[in-house]
């Protein structure tokens, strides 16, 4: 069941749509989006933003929905300031999610895994040692070595 925010905001764009004398294709080509994230949007399904403000963009209410984004002057040195605390106070923290492993023996630098290619000579002809050598032979990469 899709949410009910989404399907109240797709509703509300096949509206604007059909003020406007508009087929879904049409308006999807105006936007630049797909015909099928249009159909999507108005049903109430979940779409990529940059596709949603590129559809309330065309029908010409970006500048009604930024101006319900707008907030009061927020900083965050103000917030540390009313806390008492200065940024050079504040401890580096790693993100949450890292995209690669930390190297521990030189900390600060990210290693990745890399792939070994085959000559194609040595794939092409393969004795019966070398078949037997990569059944048993298993790569340790430097990251998982401890």
């Amino acid at each position: 069941m899709p949410n009910s925010d989404l399907l109240l905001l797709g509703q509300r764009i096949a509206e604007l749509r059909l003020s406007r004398q508009l087929k879904q294709a049409e308006l999807a080509y105006e936007a630049g989006v797909s015909h099928r994230t249009l159909q999507r949007l108005e049903a109430g399904e979940p779409v990529k933003s940059d596709g949603l403000i590129k559809v309330i963009k065309c029908l010409g209410h970006l500048d009604n929905v930024l101006a319900a984004l707008d907030t009061l002057g927020f900083s965050p040195y103000e917030k540390l300031a009313e806390a008492g605390l200065k940024v050079s106070q504040l401890k580096p923290q790693l993100p949450a999610a890292l995209p690669a492993r930390i190297n521990s023996a030189r900390p600060g630098v990210t290693t990745h895994k890399r792939r070994v290619r085959r000559s194609r000579t040595a794939a092409a002809e393969p004795d019966e040692s070398a078949r037997s050598a990569a059944r048993v032979a298993r790569v340790q990469w430097p990251e998982d070595q401890v």
